[in-house]
Formats: structure tokens, sequence, C-alpha cells
């Protein structure tokens, strides 16, 4: 199964349904919906833009399930895999 680390504007263009998002990819984030990452810079980057009143959310951020890579073992071992592939 595919995993992603999701960059912040992606996840955000994904959390409001924004055509800028690849309808490709929107499909592709949908079926591996279970193997989404997100670094807890990106969720601290939304809710400043939000407090700012840059973006608008629909839903409050502690509202979202939010996958955070830092808390993942798994992607943990796939940054591992990826360091040993690189070296």
């Amino acid at each position: 199964m595919t995993a992603f680390l999701l960059d912040t504007h992606i996840w955000f263009w994904y959390l409001i349904g924004s055509a800028r998002l690849p309808a490709g990819l929107r499909q592709a984030l949908d079926l591996a919906r279970d193997s989404c990452w997100l670094s807890p810079i990106s969720v601290w980057e939304l809710g400043m833009l939000a407090a700012r009143g840059r973006i608008r959310l629909d839903t409050p951020l502690r509202q979202l399930r939010i996958p955070l890579c830092s808390m993942s073992p798994e992607f943990l071992n796939l940054l591992k895999r990826g360091h040993e592939n690189a070296s």
C-alpha cells in the first residue's frame, strides 16, 4: 500500500475539496486514507492561518482525525527504509 506524507497545502486542499487538487491525487488519497500522514507543523500552520483569518475551516482542527507522522512507528520505519535506500 502507498503511504503519503501530506504537505500543508495538499492537506488543506483535500480538506476543503479544492479544484486545485488534481482528481487523480484526490482519488489516491481517498484510497489510502489510513496511510496518509501529516507533520505536526502542518497542523500548527493550518491553525495559525485560521487564527489569523487567512483561511476558514468549517470544522475546528481539534475535531479532525489527524494522523501525525511523528507519532507513527510505521512512518519512522518508512523514513529508515528511505535512508537505507539513499545510502
